[in-house]
């Protein structure tokens, strides 16, 4: 099937977890793209949310999201109890580890670690996102192999303490590998838009 511009920003959105485009001027959602006929050209990708200007019946912005995180903090929050830590006093101690498609993803799906990063950073958690490359060569960055991501996410996944998962783990080899490694090692695992625990 042909592709046109239209398709190819509604496939994006849906493979990123985006509700639609907005920019300066207006927003539309993925189901109904740039019904003005303007070009899309200043937009950018966000999430759905509440009016809060009371002149229209929704939002979209870079905030905004679907889904409500607090079930995950809460989540993450009882597996510390669990463990007898006060998670209250000391969720800065605690690692958290993103896990998600990487490799097969757009930008290498940057926009969604970095969400759930800050998410979850404004938690108070200490966070490593894999899709932050500081201090990794230019070289290293655009010759890695799957292999090579891996090794480096396996070596975070030894110093974690609860892992968020998010949306498309299961279609990823990257994301299946690991979390089979953190199952081995015992780590609860935490869906980032539901805030389901998986057994260990």
């Amino acid at each position: 099937m042909a592709m046109n511009v239209r398709k190819i920003v509604q496939k994006y959105l849906k493979e990123n977890s985006f509700d639609g485009l907005y920019n300066d001027e207006c927003a539309c959602l993925a189901k109904d793209i740039a019904p003005c006929g303007e070009s899309m050209d200043t937009c950018e990708p966000g999430h759905k949310g509440p009016c809060t200007c009371g002149e229209h019946d929704w939002h979209v912005g870079p905030r905004y999201r679907n889904i409500d995180p607090w079930p995950m903090y809460y989540r993450i929050t009882a597996l510390g109890r669990q463990e007898g830590k006060n998670v209250q006093a000391k969720r800065m101690n605690w690692r958290v580890q993103i896990i998600g498609p990487i490799t097969d993803k757009y930008d290498y799906n940057k926009v969604a670690f970095a969400e759930a990063a800050t998410t979850l950073r404004d938690m108070g958690y200490n966070v490593w996102n894999p899709t932050e490359w500081d201090g990794l060569s230019e070289s290293f960055i655009q010759n890695a192999t799957l292999d090579n991501w891996l090794d480096r996410s396996l070596m975070w996944l030894e110093a974690a303490d609860v892992v968020v998962i998010l949306p498309g783990w299961s279609e990823s080899k990257g994301s299946l590998l690991e979390i089979e490694r953190a199952r081995e090692l015992g780590l609860p695992m935490v869906d980032y838009n539901t805030g389901i625990c998986s057994k260990r």
